[in-house]
C-alpha cells in the first residue's frame, strides 16, 4: 500500500491544478485517489504521447516519480515539460506547477535553501494569490523527508483564511498537522472536509489513521468502516480493514483483501498476501496451491518464505513428511541471517516427528531460544528442552532447563518448582534438590511435596541414616499426609517404612519402630516385610526386657 501522504497529493487538487488542458485527466484523478498509481502513470504517458505540451500531465507524472522516489525519472519529466512550455512561449504562471516540481526535486536532493528560494519566488510572482501554487508548494514540503512542515502549515493557514471551504487546503492542512504529530488540529481539518463533502472516504480514512497511530482500535475501526460505507471501492481503507482483521477474523480479512486486490494496482505481493490469508483462514490446501503457483511463476525470484508457509500448511493437514521436506528447502534457500526463532521451532518439531531425532530437535530448539530476542516464546522453548532431555534420560540437563524456567517466569508456579527439584534429585544433585524443596516448603507449607522430597533428598545424602537428616522432614510429612491416609497411602507406606528402619537401626527404639511397621500393616495388611519386621522387633523387645530384668 502506498504512503498515506501520497494518497493526499492528488485526491482533490485537480480543480486548481488542471486549469489548462484538463481533458483526459479526470480518469487519472480517480486512479490516484483510489491508489491505482500504475494505471495513472500509464494514462499520463499516453496523454503525453498524444500531446507533448500537456504541462499538467508532466507535473503529475513528475510528482509521482518524486514520491517513489525515482529522482532521475522525475528530473527527466520535469525538464521535458519545462522545455516544451518554453518552446511554446508560455508565460511562467501557466507552467508554474512544473517550476515548483523542479524546486521539489531540489528539496529531495537536499538543496533546501535553493528549493525554498525558488518556491518563494514563484509564490511572490502572483502575490500568494494563486491557490494552486500554494497547494503545490505546501504539498512538496509535506511529502518530502526534507520538507519544512512549519512553513507548509503557515502558507496553508493563510490560504484557508481566504478560502475556508476549500477542501484541498483543508486536506493538506490535516496531513501537515498529522505529520507534525498534532492530531487534534489534523482531525479538526479532516472533520471540516467531511462536513463539506460527506461523500468522500478520504477524510474518514485519514482520521482513522491518526487513531490507529494512537492505538485506539475501537475508534479507528469505526472510522474505517464508515469510510467503507461511504465508498466501498476506496483501496486504502480496504487494505486497512484487511490488515485489522488479518489476525482477528480470517474470513473478513479474506473478504477485504479480495476487494483491495480488485480495486488497486496489481502487485506480486498480492499473491503472497492471498496465500497468507488462506492459511489464516485454515484453508490449507488453497494456501499450498497459491504458494506453489507463485513458486512456479517466479522461480528463483520467489520468496523462500513460501516453503515455510507450505510446511506449516502440511503440518496442519497432518502430513509431517511433506512439511519436513518443505522446511528443509526453506532452510536451504533462506538467507541464514533472516531465519527466525519460529523457523527453528518448526524445524525442531518436524525433526522429532519425522525422524524421531530428539537430540536433533534439542539442537534446533536451542537455536530458536538464541533468536527469541523478545523472550515471548523463550519459556516455551525451555519447557520443550527440559522435556526432551528428560525423555533422553539426561536429568542433569533437564535440571538446568527447569532452573532456567523457574528463574525466567515472572510468576513461577508450584509445578515449576516441583519439576526443578525432582530433576535435581534424579540427577543426584541432592543438596541442591534439598535447597529447592526448602523453597517449596516455605512457599507452600500446606502441601506435602516439599517435606516429602526434602526427606528423600536428605535420605540420599545420609544413606547410613546415622545423621538422621531425613527424620524431621518425614515426621512433618507424616503429620500432614495422615490427615487423608487413603489418598496418601503409597507415600505414607514409604515414610513409615523409612522411619521404622531408622528407629530400629539407629536409635534402637524397637517399640517406636514396631509402631511404624504396625501402621504399615494397617494400611497394607498383606505386607509380608512389615509382618516379618514386627515379629523380629517383638523378639528384640522381649530380649531387651529380659536383659533389663536381670
Amino acid at each position: 500500500m502506498r504512503s498515506v501522504f501520497l494518497l493526499m497529493v492528488f485526491c482533490l487538487l485537480y480543480s486548481h491544478l488542471f486549469s489548462q488542458n484538463s481533458s483526459g485527466l479526470d480518469e487519472v484523478k480517480d486512479d490516484i485517489y483510489y491508489d491505482r498509481i500504475a494505471e495513472a502513470k500509464q494514462k499520463l504517458q499516453d496523454l503525453l504521447n498524444d500531446n507533448e505540451s500537456h504541462s499538467d500531465a508532466y507535473y503529475i507524472l513528475s510528482e509521482l516519480f518524486l514520491e517513489e522516489p525515482k529522482l532521475d525519472s522525475a528530473e527527466w519529466v520535469i525538464e521535458q515539460g519545462i522545455q516544451n512550455a518554453e518552446n511554446l512561449g508560455l508565460k511562467r504562471k501557466l507552467y508554474s506547477n512544473l517550476l515548483i516540481s523542479r524546486a521539489h526535486l531540489k528539496l529531495e536532493k537536499g538543496l533546501l535553501l535553493e528549493a525554498r528560494q525558488e518556491m518563494e519566488a514563484i509564490l511572490k510572482e502572483n502575490k500568494y494569490r494563486k491557490i494552486a501554487d500554494i497547494i503545490a508548494v505546501a504539498k512538496a514540503h509535506i511529502v518530502s523527508k526534507n520538507g519544512d512542515l512549519t512553513w507548509a502549515i503557515e502558507i496553508l493557514e493563510k490560504a484557508k483564511a481566504k478560502e475556508s471551504k476549500n477542501t484541498d487546503i483543508l486536506l493538506l492542512l490535516g496531513d501537515a498537522y498529522r505529520k507534525s504529530i498534532l492530531g487534534g488540529q489534523a482531525i479538526a481539518n479532516f472533520d471540516r472536509v467531511n462536513s463539506l463533502q460527506p461523500q468522500l472516504a478520504e477524510p474518514l480514512f485519514k482520521k482513522g489513521m491518526i487513531y490507529k497511530t494512537q492505538g485506539n482500535p475501537e475508534i479507528y475501526l469505526d472510522l474505517f468502516q464508515k469510510a467503507f460505507q461511504v465508498d466501498s471501492n476506496y483501496a486504502p481503507v480496504l487494505y486497512q480493514l484487511y490488515d485489522y482483521y488479518f489476525l482477528r477474523d480470517a474470513s473478513l480479512a479474506e473478504h477485504y483483501l479480495k476487494k483491495y486486490i480488485d480495486h488497486s494496482d496489481y502487485n506480486p505481493k498480492h499473491d503472497y498476501m492471498l496465500a497468507d490469508v488462506k492459511y489464516n483462514a485454515r484453508k490449507y490446501n488453497e494456501a499450498i496451491s497459491i504458494a506453489k503457483e507463485i513458486l512456479a511463476k517466479d522461480g528463483l525470484n520467489a520468496q523462500p518464505r513460501l516453503y515455510k508457509l507450505i510446511s506449516y500448511s502440511y503440518l496442519e493437514l497432518g502430513d509431517s513428511l511433506q512439511a519436513f521436506q518443505n522446511i528443509n528447502t526453506y532452510f536451504e534457500k533462506q538467507v541464514p541471517t533472516d531465519l527466525l526463532a519460529k523457523d527453528f521451532e518448526l524445524k525442531a518439531i518436524l525433526t522429532e516427528n519425522v525422524e524421531g531425532d530428539k537430540s536433533g530437535s534439542i539442537k534446533w530448539y536451542k537455536k530458536a531460544l538464541q533468536l527469541d530476542s523478545t523472550g515471548k516464546d523463550s519459556i516455551g522453548y525451555m519447557i520443550k528442552l527440559a522435556n526432551l532431555e528428560k525423555q533422553l534420560g539426561d536429568r542433569e540437563e533437564e535440571a538446568y532447563w527447569r532452573g532456567q524456567i523457574f528463574r525466567s517466569k515472572i510468576k513461577p508456579t508450584n509445578l515449576d518448582l516441583y519439576e526443578w527439584g525432582v530433576s535435581l534429585y534424579f540427577s543426584k544433585a541432592y543438596p541442591t534438590a534439598d535447597s529447592v524443596f526448602s523453597i517449596y516448603e516455605e512457599k507452600y507449607p500446606e502441601q506435602l511435596y516439599g517435606y516429602l522430597w526434602r526427606a528423600r533428598s536428605n535420605a540420599a545424602i545420609d544413606t547410613s541414616m546415622m545423621l538422621g537428616l531425613a527424620v524431621p522432614h518425614y515426621n512433618k510429612f507424616i503429620e500432614l499426609a495422615a490427615i487423608d491416609s487413603v489418598k496418601n497411602k503409597s507415600l505414607l507406606l514409604q515414610a513409615y517404612q523409612y522411619m521404622g528402619a531408622y528407629e530400629a537401626n539407629v536409635t534402637k527404639n524397637y517399640l517406636a519402630s514396631k509402631e511404624y511397621f504396625t501402621k504399615v500393616l494397617m494400611l497394607k495388611p498383606s505386607d509380608p516385610d512389615a509382618d516379618k519386621s514386627i515379629k523380629l522387633l517383638e523378639k528384640l523387645i522381649q530380649e531387651a526386657n529380659v536383659e533389663n530384668d536381670k
